[in-house]
């Protein structure tokens, strides 16, 4: 695992790069997240279902402001 941190602003994210079944990809770790944003073919290509459809607004790095689509329960 190979693992990249850049400071910024005093803010310390720490990215990874992971292989979940076939799919590699980048993850940035922030254990203070309260949800985690998640492509539906990545889901669906696991095998898993969406649930129920959620509520919740995120707000991007730019400040642009997006709707969650649905909600994976674990």
């Amino acid at each position: 695992t190979k693992i990249n941190q850049t400071n910024t602003e005093g803010n310390t994210p720490m990215m990874c790069k992971v292989q979940v079944v076939r799919w590699k990809v980048e993850i940035i770790l922030n254990s203070s997240l309260s949800i985690s944003i998640v492509c539906k073919n990545f889901l669906e290509s696991l095998g898993q279902r969406i649930e129920k459809l959620s509520n919740r607004r995120i707000i991007d790095i730019y400040g642009e402001k997006y709707s969650s689509l649905e909600i994976l329960i674990q």
